[in-house]
This record gives structure tokens, sequence and C-alpha cells, in this order.
């Protein structure tokens, strides 16, 4: 079972990162890339995605990472891909690992093609593994475009609380989560440290 809030990139993705406690504030570091282009319509296409945004959220489940990016969504006017919504919407469920992983994969595909249009995406993924943050920094570096990390580390309590509040509302009413399961997920979330967090760019407020 993949679980849940755990992000798969193409070809076997692990898990995706700013870091932001659980009162939502945080930031992480930025660097303004160039690219030598082949032509003029290469250098153009480079310019119109240069002030799209990757913007990735990392944490466990009730760690808030929808609720923020509803929020980063709104007030960057990005494109929100949040795996558990769709999942609900194709019919199946969070605790479904194959669909997850082709609707992961398909949501990828789809951030990568909306970068290029030159518009912002907020990638609503668990990114529990250093190794699927750091592919799709490289990915998005490659496009042209920035890659914000934004990490929620809320105590292992206050999780469970709001696990258990959010098991008594549709839709997770229906696939409600447990404490041994939280408790089997934590070993294998690798929080971002310091200089991870760094390899990311800033917010553009943080300046």
């Amino acid at each position: 079972m993949v679980p849940l809030g755990a992000g798969r990139l193409p070809g076997g993705r692990g898990q995706l990162g700013t870091s932001f406690r659980s009162d939502g504030l945080g930031g992480c570091a930025v660097h303004r890339w160039q690219y030598a282009c082949a032509s003029e319509a290469q250098c153009a296409s480079v310019e119109c995605v240069g002030e799209a945004r990757l913007i990735l959220t990392c944490g466990l489940p009730g760690a808030g990472k929808t609720t923020l990016a509803r929020q980063v969504a709104a007030e960057r006017s990005a494109l929100r891909l949040t795996q558990d919504e769709w999942l609900i919407a194709l019919g199946s469920n969070p605790w479904d690992t194959a669909t997850r992983e082709k609707v992961d994969n398909e949501l990828w595909r789809l951030a990568q093609d909306v970068l290029v249009l030159g518009l912002s995406v907020v990638l609503d993924f668990g990114l529990w593994a250093r190794a699927e943050r750091d592919e799709m920094r490289s990915a998005a570096r490659d496009l042209g475009v920035g890659v914000e990390l934004h990490y929620l580390d809320v105590p292992i309590d206050e999780l469970w609380q709001r696990i258990e509040a959010r098991n008594s509302e549709p839709p997770w009413n229906s696939y409600p989560m447990h404490r041994v399961d939280l408790d089997r997920w934590l070993p294998l979330f690798h929080a971002p440290d310091a200089a991870e967090l760094a390899l990311f760019d800033p917010t553009p407020d943080s300046d």
C-alpha cells in the first residue's frame, strides 16, 4: 500500500518540498536561472516560462498541505493539482495504490505541460522522499522555472488530532485513517533538512 499523501514520480518516483511550521509561515532559498539559447525563438520560450513556478507541498497526512495549496494557488493565480481529490473524482480512493500511481504520473506530466505555458503549478503531493523532491526540482529547472518547497512540520499528536477530525467528514469518513497507519508511516517520511531547503527557491515575498 502507498501511504496517503505519498507522491510518485514517473519511473518509480519516491515521495516530494521553503520550510513551514504548523502556523503556516516559512520560506526557502532561490536563484534566477539563465540558459544559453540556440535561437531567438528558444530564448522567447524560456522568457515565457521564466516567471512560472513549480510549488511543491511536503508533509505527512494532516499537516495541512491541501489547505496551504489552496491558499497559495489563489494568491499566485496558479493551477492546483491535489492527488487525493483527483483519485476521489475518478471514483477511486486514497488507498488504491495502482490507481494512485497512474494519477500521480499523469498529474506530474500535466504540471510540466502547464509550466511550459508560463503558468505556475501547485503540486499537492506528500513528497516523502528526498529522491523525488530532487527529481522534480531538476525537471522544473530544466524547463527554466523556479521551484519552491513548502514543508509543513507539525507535531505527531497534532497530526493525529487533525486526522481524527477529518475522519468524521466526507469524503474521508469513507476512507478513515487509523493511528496505527500514521505510526507505521513515520519512519518512511524523510523530512527535508536545512541543506535541502536551501536548494529551492524562496517565495517572491520573502526577499
